[in-house]
């Protein structure tokens, strides 16, 4: 029993004033230790902080080269991470895993805007917003040997987020306040499957039921299939899945760019393989064919005007 492994880390940059007048510090600082409890409990608790300030011209601004208004944006953050895993050995063929971590950031932003121009007759409004999110998460999942050739994974995870935003437009006459402020909550359950019953063959298949206090639920599967040809070392695989990810609260949020109207991004994703191993593992030839189909896609669009 004991502690297996300690770390601590520390950096500071100073990036000083690059060549289209952006300016970047940041100072962070991590740790981790490792810990056994006996031959059957293994854990880590880690730990990270980073304190940043940024400033540059907006995005679509022309930069240091064209901007019209000389004034930066200024952004600021503070972030901090901690959390742990740990695994147990229930018996030779159960073992049980944890996760937990929360996550908290800081970030207050003081923007010039951006002037009229030839892209964007308009322009963008001063701004200044002041956000935080918090996200707390936690994990549990069960390994099982129900054979040789045959395992099955099972768990549950938690994570809820909170976020507020406080600020406003400037469109000089009037502000235009931006205030945003909402709370999510996203449970998932898998179950996952893998076979290695068939020489040289490995199936394995997954089901994950997500649920979202905000969209309700979703159901995403993936399949896959891997078959090594031993007289070529050539490997062949094979994969198919659907995904689904909630829109982020800066893609609800942003003063500027966030639209709270955006719905969950789902996509469906095939891809097929082949690897060529060479003699004596001295190197390898590595072959990929993938087709990607999304849609509700969140994204960013740098305008004229960005959104």
């Amino acid at each position: 029993d004991g502690v297996g492994a300690f770390s601590v880390m520390a950096s500071r940059l100073d990036g000083g004033e690059s060549d289209n007048g952006a300016k970047r510090d940041l100072t962070t600082a991590s740790g981790s230790l490792k810990f056994d409890i006996g031959d059957s409990v293994r854990g880590r608790i880690f730990g990270r902080i980073a304190d940043g300030e940024l400033q540059r011209f907006p995005d679509d601004s022309g930069g240091e080269g064209l901007a019209a208004i000389r004034a930066k944006e200024r952004a600021e953050d503070l972030t901090a991470l901690i959390g742990a895993t740990a695994s147990a050995d229930l018996t030779d063929d159960w073992t049980i895993k944890f996760d937990v971590s929360y996550f908290d950031q800081e970030k207050n932003v003081v923007s010039p805007g951006v002037a009229p121009g030839l892209r964007d007759p308009f322009g963008i409004p001063a701004s200044q917003t002041e956000a935080s999110i918090e996200r707390a998460r936690g994990a549990i999942v069960n390994q099982i040997n129900v054979s040789p050739t045959l395992v099955l994974s099972a768990g549950v995870d938690v994570e809820v987020e909170k976020g507020e935003s406080a600020g406003a437009l400037d469109f000089g006459a009037f502000a235009l306040p931006t205030n945003f402020e909402d709370r999510r909550t996203v449970v998932g359950n898998v179950l996952e499957a893998r076979y290695e019953g068939l020489e040289n063959l490995t199936l394995q298949g997954s089901i994950r039921l997500d649920w979202t206090s905000d969209h309700g639920e979703a159901f995403s599967p993936r399949l896959g299939a891997l078959y090594f040809v031993e007289p070529l070392n050539l490997e062949l695989r094979a994969n198919w899945s659907e995904g689904f990810k909630t829109p982020s609260f800066f893609a609800l949020s942003d003063p500027v760019v966030g639209n709270a109207a955006l719905q969950p991004e789902t996509s469906r994703s095939f891809d097929v393989g082949v690897t060529k191993y060479f003699e004596d593992a001295r190197g390898w030839i590595d072959v990929t064919a993938f087709y990607n189909q999304f849609f509700d896609l969140i994204d960013f669009d740098a305008g004229p005007p960005p959104r």
